[in-house]
């Protein structure tokens, strides 16, 4: 309602809990024809991550703006990863945040859209885990545990004017990122004991420009420029040092210290020709791009309180990386009473150049690609549809393949390459089948998948008892994959109740370069996803949501030393009860 529209809305809530828990949240809402805000502060410590519920602006989003490859973290404070449960159970912290969302009616048809984010996250962990590397002689095994904590500054502020008018949309956007983190961590092993400091701080900006004019013809020109710029910073220290066989002629030190940076420029034109009239709707265009990044690093050793450069030339990177590409793209659409399929040709030459006059190398990629994708679907009735897809597609890596000095990961992993840029293509067919009965609200479906991959590298792993090296090597490697799977979904009217079932089976053969064996693998996975809710009472239901997958990774032609099974199970239950109608 009008009036509605014109007053000021808003909303608190508090959560208390023991021992010492809130959860707390105060917004306001106001909607009329000049304006529109939705401006939220919130604030917990039940383990309810407000970084990553800001959808569009958290850490992993602002990653995706820098470049077309980003580099996410390098280095990390321990091995072990989280354990396969529901965040919140495992995540202590103390968090707040404010979003402050608002958009502005403006003369001429203009709209102004501003989002301004922040979070503080100040959260700590204390866990125990064991990770164990199986050969066909021998196991290695390592025991972790950390007590860590951690603080995280995170803001955005994005500005974004549109004008929608007859015959031309015009939209710019422009947003800042920013984010500051320190953690430090206590790490107890078998083998030694670290104190750890991890920081690293992310700063970029992205401009997006878009511009559709519509034509008298009635055809469509579209216009886009993207750029973005931004860099990460990252150290990591370790007490004592580490590697000193590797790094320091055997001698021990007091510490070490790496830092890494990786600064990354990244622009795209696009032009488009779109005539959506006729049996066949065609779409043409032609785009270039350039993506810069440099990949500085360097180790160093901390003695007497001083930081002081190692004595190895295999402690520093300076690699300079430029990838450019242009690219013509037809796409060609046909809609029919029971028949559509849609096919899109792009093609496209790519060039990359990389070098490090530490280890003067200067190398040069220039690749013509052509990858076709084909997609159609045919309605056989009503309510049954049968559906088909090809995909071709070419993917390469990025500055992280290809820089040749030591990049030490964490107290335990230390990293190089010795190869060249990472270069893998695919093909992948799928075929689905879905029907129902809608006045029964009976549904299911069936589908069949299939991809191989080849590419020109394979990961090396070498293992010792207290050191994991990592290297991409120049070597063929192909991975094959099919699967199969399944749905039901029922209401049964007589229960009141809905049951829906998905399932799956799939099947990879894939290779492992592990201490310097090759070794093939089969792995065959199951999953089987159960839901049922229904009434028990007129004001009581039941909810069940369970998750079972059973994972086994069988050696090809081995003797079965390395063959594992994994199972895991996840159940919910929920008793939702209404209190009042």
């Amino acid at each position: 309602k009008e009036e509605a529209q014109l007053a000021l809305s808003g909303q608190a809530k508090i959560g208390l809990g023991l021992p010492k828990q809130y959860d707390g949240e105060l917004n306001t809402v106001l909607f009329n024809k000049k304006y529109k805000g939705l401006n939220v502060i919130n604030a917990n410590n039940i383990g309810n991550e407000l970084a990553s519920s800001m959808i569009g602006y958290n850490a992993a989003s602002m990653l995706t703006k820098l470049g077309s490859t980003p580099v996410n973290n390098l280095l990390s404070l321990g091995t072990v990863g989280n354990p396969p449960i529901a965040k919140q159970h495992y995540f202590f912290n103390n968090s707040g945040a404010i979003n402050a969302n608002n958009l502005f009616h403006l003369q001429n048809k203009w709209q102004v859209v501003s989002n301004l984010q922040a979070v503080f996250e100040k959260s700590n962990q204390d866990f125990e885990g064991q990770s164990e590397y199986f050969t066909e002689k021998d196991t290695y095994s390592f025991t972790e545990k950390q007590a860590s904590d951690t603080k995280d500054w995170l803001a955005s502020i994005a500005l974004k004017a549109t004008q929608n008018v007859d015959h031309k949309y015009l939209e710019n956007a422009l947003s800042f990122d920013y984010q500051n983190q320190a953690a430090n961590a206590s790490i107890y092993t078998s083998n030694d004991d670290f104190n750890l400091n991890r920081n690293y701080i992310i700063k970029g900006f992205q401009n997006k420009l878009d511009y559709v004019p519509a034509l008298r013809n009635g055809n469509i020109v579209q216009v886009g420029w993207l750029v973005n710029y931004g860099s990460k910073p990252q150290e990591l220290s370790l007490k004592p040092g580490v590697f000193m066989g590797l790094l320091n002629d055997g001698i021990s030190y007091d510490a070490t210290v790496q830092q890494v940076e990786v600064p990354t420029y990244f622009s795209q034109l696009n032009m488009g020709y779109r005539i959506p009239k006729g049996i066949i709707s065609q779409y043409y265009a032609v785009s270039g791009s350039i993506d810069g990044q440099q990949l500085k690093s360097t180790i160093l050793k901390v003695e007497n309180g001083d930081r002081v450069a190692l004595d190895i030339d295999s402690a520093a990177n300076d690699m300079h990386w430029l990838r450019s590409s242009f690219a013509l793209q037809a796409n060609y659409e046909y809609r029919g009473k029971r028949f559509f399929s849609s096919l899109t040709l792009p093609l496209s030459y790519q060039s990359t150049r990389y070098r490090d006059a530490i280890y003067r190398l200067d190398a040069v990629q220039g690749r013509v690609l052509l990858n076709p994708k084909f997609g159609a679907k045919y309605f056989v009735n009503v309510e049954s549809e049968l559906s088909f897809s090809y995909d071709r597609a070419n993917f390469f890596g990025n500055i992280e393949d290809v820089y040749r000095g030591l990049i030490i990961r964490n107290y335990r992993s230390i990293s190089n390459n010795s190869a060249g840029i990472n270069e893998s293509s695919s093909n992948a067919f799928e075929l689905n089948y879905k029907t129902g009965k809608t006045l029964r609200l009976l549904f299911y479906n069936v589908g069949f998948s299939y991809k191989r991959t080849k590419s020109s590298t394979l990961l090396s792993n070498r293992i010792g008892n207290d050191i994991s090296q990592t290297a991409l090597i120049a070597m063929d490697n192909y991975v094959q994959s099919y699967s199969v799977i399944g749905g039901f979904d029922k209401y049964i009217f007589s229960l009141a109740s809905a049951l829906k079932v998905k399932a799956s089976v799939s099947w990879t053969e894939y290779n492992q370069l592990f201490n310097d064996a090759l070794l093939p693998f089969l792995n065959t996975a199951y999953m089987v996803n159960p839901s049922l809710d229904f009434k028990v009472w007129k004001k009581l239901n039941l909810s069940y949501n369970g998750r079972i997958h059973l994972s086994m990774n069988k050696e090809r032609g081995g003797l079965g030393n390395l063959d594992r099974n994994t199972l895991n199970m996840v159940q919910n239950i929920g008793l939702p009860i209404t209190v009042a109608p």
